[in-house]
């Protein structure tokens, strides 16, 4: 959800996978599936491979007041990806770290939105709302994408 106090809405998860932690970093580097799976971008043009332009639904176009945002591959490391969408009046960021376990990988993500100027104030509150289901999107599409779960649960909504 939202703590009264900070800038944006933040919600965390983690989730234990049955892939090499190099498929996982492969695929969470990939700004295509992560602007489709986060289920609020309608199209992706690809830049080039760390950088495309997410043309969002028209839903979420209306209330943002922002029909594109570009996304930046920030970091990618073995064991972290980081990538911010920024356009108009919207911010969107993930955080995504992995590691070993048991001979498979745990991913925890963090997951901010942010609605910047007057509207921000207006649709903060339901974006606190719908954060944790954008996040809940990412990662059906993720288990859909790699195949097989073994537990995934959440760890923080704020």
């Amino acid at each position: 959800m939202f703590r009264e106090g900070d800038l944006m809405p933040i919600t965390e998860s983690e989730i234990l996978l049955n892939v090499s932690s190099d498929k996982l970093k492969e695929i969470l580097a990939n700004l295509e599936f992560v602007g489709i799976s986060l289920g609020i971008v309608d199209d992706v043009t690809i830049i080039d491979d760390k950088k495309a332009v997410w043309h969002l639904k028209s839903q979420q176009a209306r209330i943002t007041r922002t029909k594109t945002v570009e996304a930046k591959l920030l970091q990618v490391s073995p064991r972290e990806v980081v990538w911010e969408a920024k356009g108009g009046n919207l911010i969107i960021r993930g955080e995504c770290s992995i590691s070993d376990a048991d001979n498979k990988s745990r991913l925890k993500i963090k997951l901010e939105f942010n609605l910047k100027g007057p509207l921000g104030a207006i649709f903060r509150p339901m974006i606190s709302m719908t954060i944790n289901s954008r996040l809940e999107n990412f990662m059906n599409n993720l288990k859909e994408e790699i195949g097989e779960i073994s537990e995934h649960r959440k760890t923080d909504a704020c």
